[in-house]
C-alpha cells in the first residue's frame, strides 16, 4: 500500500496513531510495517509451511499477486475437520519471514478440484497425483516463494493471446473435457463470455491460460474459464460440447455446439433472459 493510499483508504484515527509513532522521516507504510515487525508473532517460512502440513494440509499454492504485494496468501487443500485449527494457527502466526522481508499471513480454502491448480501462482505444495501438475515438496516450495520475493518478481501477466472457438473446443476435448458450455447468466451483462469447462483446473490451465479473447466467426469477445467436475446444467448454459457420459442429457458434437453458440451471440440480451 503506497503512502498516499495509506493516507486516504485507512480511517481519520487509524492514521493519527500512525502519525503518532513515526519515527524521524519514515513514511506511514515504514512505520506500519516497524510497529507490525514489533508486535506479531513472527516464524520463519520453513516452519510455518511445515505446521501447515502437520495441520494435514496437502496443497498449497500462492497467487503470484498476493506474493508480490507482501502477502502470504496460501490456497490450500485440507480435510473440513482440520480447517479451524488451520485457521488459528494462521491467525495465531501473522507474520512470516522470508529472506528480510517478513509477510502477512492470509489463507483461504481450495473447493474442489476447480481450485486446486498452479495457474499464475507458486506451488508451494504439490502432492503426487493431480493430474497435470508435477509434485512439489515442501522444501522445493520454500525455495520457490524465497527466490520470488528476493527477487522481487513480478505477478504472470493474465493471458493476451486470442483462440477460434473451433480451436478450443478442440485443445480442450483432447485433453479430456466432458463438456464445454457457455454461461448464459454472463452473456445477459456483458461482452465477455464465460466458458464452464468440465476438467480439472489443473488441467484446464494448460490449454486455456494464456487465452485472453476468444473469435466466433468474425467476433472476437473478452474469455474467462470456470473448470468444474459437477452436473452439466439442462438450463443457463449454452452446450458447445457434451460427451456421452451425462446422464438425461443429449451428446452434443461440435458443428452443433458451435451453432449453438453462434444462435447465443446473435440473441439480444432480452431474449436470452427470457428464454432462461
Amino acid at each position: 500500500m503506497t503512502e498516499d493510499k495509506i493516507s486516504t483508504e485507512l480511517p481519520e484515527d487509524i492514521v493519527g496513531a500512525l502519525n503518532y509513532r513515526r519515527r524521524g522521516d519514515e513514511s506511514h507504510g515504514e512505520t506500519l510495517r516497524r510497529l507490525l515487525d514489533e508486535t506479531a508473532n513472527e516464524v520463519s517460512l520453513s516452519e510455518y509451511l511445515t505446521t501447515l502440513e502437520n495441520h494435514d494440509v496437502s496443497f498449497m499454492a500462492i497467487p503470484e499477486a498476493d506474493l508480490a504485494r507482501g502477502v502470504l496468501w496460501i490456497v490450500a487443500d485440507a480435510p473440513r475437520d482440520a480447517w479451524d485449527d488451520i485457521i488459528e494457527y494462521v491467525n495465531d502466526v501473522q507474520v512470516v519471514e522470508v529472506g528480510d522481508k517478513t509477510l502477512l499471513t492470509e489463507i483461504s480454502r481450495a473447493h474442489g478440484e476447480n481450485q486446486v491448480h498452479t495457474h499464475r501462482r507458486v506451488p508451494v505444495q504439490v502432492p503426487d497425483g493431480i493430474p497435470g501438475l508435477d509434485p512439489v515438496s515442501i522444501e522445493d516450495g520454500a525455495d520457490n516463494v524465497q527466490e520470488f520475493v528476493t527477487e522481487d518478481r513480478e505477478p504472470t501477466e493474465a493471458g493476451s493471446q486470442t483462440v477460434s472457438l473451433p480451436d478450443l473446443v478442440d485443445e480442450l476435448v483432447d485433453v479430456g473435457a466432458a463438456a464445454v458450455t457457455i454461461s448464459e447468466d454472463l452473456w445477459r451483462y456483458s461482452e465477455e463470455l464465460e466458458f464452464q469447462v468440465y476438467l480439472p483446473a489443473s488441467i484446464g490451465y494448460d490449454v486455456c491460460g494464456d487465452y485472453g479473447t476468444v473469435e466466433v466467426g468474425e467476433r472476437t469477445f473478452p474469455v474467462n474459464f470456470q473448470f468444474r467436475q459437477d452436473g452439466v446444467g439442462e438450463h443457463f448454459e449454452t452446450h458447445v460440447y457434451l460427451s456421452d457420459q451425462w446422464v438425461g442429457l443429449d451428446p452434443v458434437e461440435k458443428a452443433e455446439g458451435l451453432e449453438n453458440a453462434r444462435t447465443l451471440l446473435t440473441t439480444t440480451r432480452e431474449e436470452t433472459s427470457a428464454r432462461s
